[in-house]
């Protein structure tokens, strides 16, 4: 192991080689010699055959295809594979904004277990998220304003403590999303005493997904409201309960009063919401069933 590589950018692709190559090239060549990047190739081409070996001579890269498009799993394999002593794990189509990982390795050598960026529009406008507009600790009250699964690094070790992102959340999973909060919650849940900062002056900019007035985009909204109802079942217990309230008070508000198309995307997310939660839910109790251990009746 080279012991100056000091992050790995674990990196899960499918369709996406264009955009591969510019996040690639985002790496500036003064923070190259201490990244390693993994590439979870999760194309059924060769695409990235060429790509991958006409990258710059000073990036480190380690290669790894798999016959499945699961973005959990390709993380979380990637992050097996990785040696150093941070990862994190950016989109395939983002993109570092200048001095973003500068600011990282001035950070990395603290006591800080997790430190969190910011996702940025094409206009370099915060959004996905009401990001905070300062420096503030990630904590289970700041999580829905301080993180998102492709903009945090966090130290391998913890990351693997708890085998990474769930599988059943994410791109490719049954609950297409929530990775990030998820993992989060279940690493508080374990009682370990995590050291965070999140700091709005780490940017990758990230390009806007629609869920404007069509059909595409109001499936999307559907299945962002599927995990994220799924998330809410999961970590009910513990969740504060006045801000999922709130959303969904907001929400329901909005189909009573709302008559223009925006009405529909309001009624898709809350039919995705309910959806998820109740389908983690009964997922759960089929577990339960699966696990329970089976009888045999006293023979007398």
């Amino acid at each position: 192991m080279n012991v100056s590589r000091i992050l790995s950018l674990v990196i899960a692709t499918c369709g996406r080689d264009v955009p591969l190559r510019a996040l690639l090239d985002s790496i500036p060549s003064d923070c190259a010699d201490r990244v390693r990047i993994v590439v979870v190739d999760q194309n059924d081409d060769d695409r990235l055959i060429p790509l991958l070996a006409s990258v710059r001579a000073d990036l480190s890269l380690e290669h790894l295809r798999v016959p499945f498009q699961h973005a959990s799993r390709a993380r979380n394999l990637g992050a097996r594979h990785a040696s150093t002593e941070w990862v994190a794990f950016p989109d395939d189509d983002a993109t570092f904004l200048p001095m973003a990982l500068e600011r990282f390795f001035a950070l990395e050598n603290t006591s800080l277990d997790v430190i969190g960026g910011q996702i940025v529009d094409e206009a370099g406008a915060p959004h996905l998220i009401a990001w905070l507009d300062h420096d503030a600790a990630i904590t289970r009250d700041t999580l829905d304003f301080t993180f998102v699964e492709s903009s945090f690094f966090i130290r391998r070790d913890v990351f693997l403590r708890i085998d990474g992102f769930d599988p059943l959340f994410g791109p490719g999973a049954p609950f297409p999303a929530a990775e990030g909060a998820d993992l989060m919650r279940r690493l508080w849940h374990e009682g370990t005493a995590l050291r965070t900062l999140y700091t709005p002056s780490i940017q990758l900019y990230h390009p806007e997904k629609s869920t404007d007035e069509t059909p595409t985009g109001r499936d999307r909204v559907r299945r962002f409201a599927f995990a994220e109802g799924a998330f809410v079942a999961r970590h009910l217990r513990v969740l504060p309960k006045a801000p999922v309230l709130r959303k969904l008070v907001l929400r329901i508000g909005g189909v009573c009063l709302t008559r223009s198309e925006k009405r529909r995307r309001k009624i898709a997310y809350l039919a995705g919401f309910f959806r998820g939660f109740f389908a983690y839910i009964h997922l759960q109790r089929a577990r339960l069933r699966i696990e329970q251990p089976s009888y045999e009746p006293e023979q007398r």
